[in-house]
């Protein structure tokens, strides 16, 4: 059997920890021909022997469309393949009837009309998430598998798309390793630290909740608490240069630092020596972020919004992201307990073993097989 995998769309965190995962192991793979096509910025080192890496500078989505609705036609001929799978979501328009197409939802965004009003309807970001809704609906039910990443997300997802005209199944993302507190990280210098601090990894945009954040740490600073607050991740500059009006506004420059893009081999020793991580995002699927904070061994203040409760359950402290009051208060609650704390810190350890790679990566092989 001949698989060809489409990552084009895997350019950073999430989805190439997807990808990476997913061939890692091999032996749920071994005895089939692999083929993943990859932007050329996306390099997969020590690869199976029966994984071919094809690399394409196709970084301009018009460009890329073009090219998957006519090159690559011409490719899974040449290569004879028996399944496309394209875990970015989107498939291409026409395909031949004897390749078994298989898509995995990762994108919640182009689906929520509520926080897609947070841009304006003649920016890029609204019209390309327009193009997305529909390009990624007809790829769902035109295929022959859905993977979806939580039960929220499909749920979520089905409310509009009502029927599939192929089979769905849930599987969750895994969690890496390094993020165990078995792997001990020592503390990493940051720039305002002299203090406790606390962070949120995360893509900086407005679904993200990083305003709501920041006024409901203003809250907290005034009533006494104490530690700075660190922002980290890739950023939409519109809304991250509000961010930084809205620090200056408060005079909270002392307090808060939108530090940008850290090392993901960095990021285990930030959740680890951290106070408390945060994570406030209104929309997701399955945010690997989420999962690496449960892994951390320390206390997690989390969106109360779907699917989060899903995944962490009872081990981190939920608050309404719409609320800064509310995160204020939960974030003093949360400091002040150390019972809660250890409370939340054993029970994650529990729900953690549930988000494995190995059995992510075995359920969606055995699915692609079986579609």
């Amino acid at each position: 059997m001949n698989i060809f995998i489409n990552a084009l769309s895997a350019r950073m965190g999430g989805g190439q920890t997807y990808i990476i995962n997913l061939i890692k192991k091999k032996k749920y793979h071994k005895k089939h021909k692999i083929f993943i096509l990859t932007q050329k910025s996306f390099k997969l080192q020590n690869l199976p022997k029966n994984v071919t890496q094809i690399t394409r500078n196709l970084t301009n989505p018009f460009l890329r469309k073009l090219w998957e609705e006519s090159v690559q036609r011409i490719l899974l001929k040449k290569l004879n393949i028996n399944i496309l799978f394209c875990p970015g979501g989107m498939l291409p328009y026409k395909i031949s009837s004897n390749i078994k197409q298989v898509v995995t939802f990762q994108n919640m965004l182009p689906f929520d009309k509520e926080q897609k009003r947070k841009y304006s309807f003649y920016s890029y970001r609204f019209l390309r998430d327009i193009l997305l809704y529909y390009a990624l609906k007809r790829s769902m039910i035109k295929a022959n598998l859905v993977i979806f990443l939580s039960e929220y997300a499909k749920d979520f997802v089905m409310k509009d798309i009502k029927k599939l005209h192929g089979n769905s199944v849930i599987i969750p993302h895994g969690v890496d390793s390094m993020f165990s507190t078995k792997s001990v990280n020592k503390p990493i210098k940051l720039s305002l630290q002299n203090s406790p601090y606390f962070t949120y990894v995360s893509y900086i945009d407005h679904y993200k909740a990083h305003l709501e954040v920041i006024i409901g740490f203003s809250i907290y600073c005034k009533n006494g608490g104490q530690g700075q607050l660190y922002f980290f991740g890739n950023e939409y500059k519109p809304y991250a240069d509000m961010l930084r009006k809205k620090i200056i506004e408060l005079e909270l420059e002392d307090r808060i630092y939108i530090y940008g893009v850290v090392e993901h081999k960095n990021l285990p020793s930030i959740y680890q020596n951290a106070e408390v991580n945060i994570f406030a995002s209104y929309t997701e699927n399955c945010p690997n972020i989420l999962l690496e904070l449960l892994s951390s061994g320390r206390p997690s203040l989390v969106s109360n919004k779907g699917p989060m409760p899903e995944i962490a359950e009872e081990s981190v402290m939920y608050f309404d992201p719409s609320n800064p009051i509310e995160f204020s208060e939960s974030l003093f609650q949360l400091v002040s307990d150390e019972n809660l704390q250890h409370r939340l810190i054993y029970s994650a350890e529990e729900v953690i073993k549930n988000y494995t790679w190995e059995l992510a990566a075995k359920r969606t092989w055995d699915s692609i097989y079986n579609k």
